[in-house]
């Protein structure tokens, strides 16, 4: 009787353990399935640039080899890092200026304030 009490709890103790590995192996196909999503679109975007690149090559009749391909690559991305920067610093400038103009707002009222006390 005791033999398979603890036969049991082996048992018990293995469900789970294989419970927590299958539900760990979802995840980790879950993250995987979403990584090569992810990798899809890059790819995607990476082969509609070049594809654009052989366009206006084509109409310019130039020829691109893949290093220069790799060099255009890495300067589309510092472009969009440049650009994405600017869009921060451009938030961050609309919002000092909306800041300063309610100090001005408070500044006007306190002003007017003190000539009207004057006057």
């Amino acid at each position: 009787m005791a033999e398979n009490k603890i036969l049991t709890s082996k048992v018990d103790r293995l469900w789970l353990e294989l419970e927590k590995a299958n539900n760990d192996k979802t995840s980790q196909d879950e993250q995987i399935t979403n990584l090569s999503c992810q990798l899809a679109e890059r790819n995607r975007e990476r082969l509609g640039m070049i594809q654009i690149l052989e366009i206006i090559c084509a109409m310019r009749n130039i020829i691109i080899t893949p290093t220069e391909y790799i060099g255009l690559e890495e300067e589309l991305d510092r472009l969009r890092k440049e650009k994405d920067k600017l869009i921060q610093e451009q938030a961050q400038n609309l919002e000092s200026t909306r800041k300063m103009g309610e100090e001005l707002k408070v500044r006007d009222r306190e002003l007017t304030g003190k000539l009207r006390s004057l006057g």
